[in-house]
């Protein structure tokens, strides 16, 4: 995908300039969405009591504040977080699953599908409705393969997403409904092997 390659260059440029100076989060933000802002990407930061990359995709430009297609929240202790490799890998990520979900949306022209399990977790039923939703597991596969085809060589990386990716899906899916955790991982497979 175009995006990505495009998305790739830019995060090292942002990367690189930046470095591993101690800047405030606010300030990295600035540095990200003045990079990106030609992509549609708008990231935001938000204090909290651990670190955390999450994303959402709107589908369309909206007039107002929230005008841009691809949204990236970064969640950060103040006190613990470090800048890093792994900390600019996990915002690509990030955005990697979310350029997934912008393919998806111009693949169908538009049109929302929402495909669900037929079972349910109870203990986890937010987090099964999510992870069973057909355009998840197929963008959580595609952040997967990209993590093993890019980054699991170098061993010193920890690839929390990928990890956490896969044991949510083993935890929450696969127990209650073996056939979407067996095309989750088909679609890693054949994802990984593009």
């Amino acid at each position: 995908m175009r995006n990505i390659t495009l998305a790739k260059n830019k995060m090292e440029r942002v990367a690189r300039k930046i470095g591993n100076r101690r800047l405030s989060m606010p300030s990295i933000c600035r540095h990200l969405n003045n990079e990106f802002n030609s992509m549609s990407v708008k990231f935001r930061n938000k204090k909290g009591d651990f670190f955390s990359v999450s994303g959402h995709y709107s589908g369309s430009r909206w007039d107002g504040d929230d005008d841009l297609m691809y949204n990236i929240l970064i969640i950060y202790d103040q006190k613990t977080y470090k800048v890093s490799k792994d900390f600019y890998q996990e915002i690509f990520i990030a955005l990697i699953h979310e350029f997934r979900h912008g393919y998806q949306h111009r693949k169908r022209r538009h049109k929302n599908i929402n495909k669900k399990a037929k079972y349910m977790d109870k203990r986890y039923p937010i987090a099964f409705s999510y992870l069973t939703d057909y355009d998840e597991i197929d963008a959580h596969a595609y952040e997967v393969a990209h993590v093993f085809r890019n980054y699991i060589q170098d061993t010193s990386n920890r690839h929390i997403t990928a990890s956490w990716v896969i044991n949510r899906y083993r935890k929450i899916v696969a127990k209650y409904d073996e056939k979407l955790y067996n095309r989750f991982l088909k679609k890693v497979y054949i994802f990984a092997h593009k």
